[in-house]
């Protein structure tokens, strides 16, 4: 079943590998186009290895899509590069990236997460739909961010929270921060976001 499905995903491939080539190379459409010469020979075991090396490729090219959407550093923060989270596939399928950002003259520090695709996003989207159950917990709120609603989870004491906001079923976008002076700055990174940028990517 699994190689059906690889095969024919590769071969829905076939309108785009048509289109005039360009002066450099597709990786992906070449290694679509060298699957299924194999898949016509009959080769099915070298097939699904250029196949599989097609779908590792445009994985690839997803998740760099997603890191690039997440924030700049707020002022007198600086960032480190976006990394994409590997360990995350241990929560099941889907993709995450993360930002860390660490205040220039304090010692906060905030993550960005984008979490697409993953049971988790799920999870949350369950919890953020049941009034009753952020009701019984003190320490949630909800923060309307323009025609959007994100969950609070914010510890005064400790001076740490969270930010989460999901975003049609599919991603989750959140902001976690520690040894923060209070919650706006997480408020104000989640507005600044660029949401509508994360959503083209996702696709929808």
């Amino acid at each position: 079943m699994r190689n059906a499905c690889l095969i024919t995903v590769a071969l829905g491939f076939t309108a785009v590998s048509s289109a005039p080539a360009t002066a450099t190379a597709d990786e992906v459409i070449e290694q679509i186009e060298a699957g299924k010469a194999y898949y016509a020979e009959g080769d099915l075991a070298r097939a699904l290895t250029e196949f599989e090396f097609a779908l590792n490729a445009l994985r690839t090219r997803f998740s760099n899509a997603f890191m690039a959407t997440l924030p700049g550093p707020p002022a007198l923060w600086s960032a480190e590069k976006p990394m994409l989270e590997t360990g995350a596939a241990l929560f099941g399928a889907g993709v995450m990236v993360t930002r860390r950002y660490l205040e220039e003259k304090g010692e906060g520090q905030i993550t960005a997460e984008l979490m697409v695709d993953s049971p988790m996003v799920q999870a949350f989207s369950a919890v953020f739909s049941n009034p009753i159950m952020i009701a019984n917990d003190p320490g949630l709120e909800r923060v309307r961010l323009g025609k959007m609603t994100a969950l609070l989870n914010w510890d005064e004491d400790r001076r740490t929270g969270d930010l989460s906001l999901p975003l049609g079923g599919r991603v989750l976008a959140k902001l976690i921060g520690r040894d923060l002076d209070d919650k706006t700055i997480l408020v104000q990174m989640m507005k600044a976001w660029d949401l509508d940028a994360v959503k083209d990517v996702a696709g929808f």
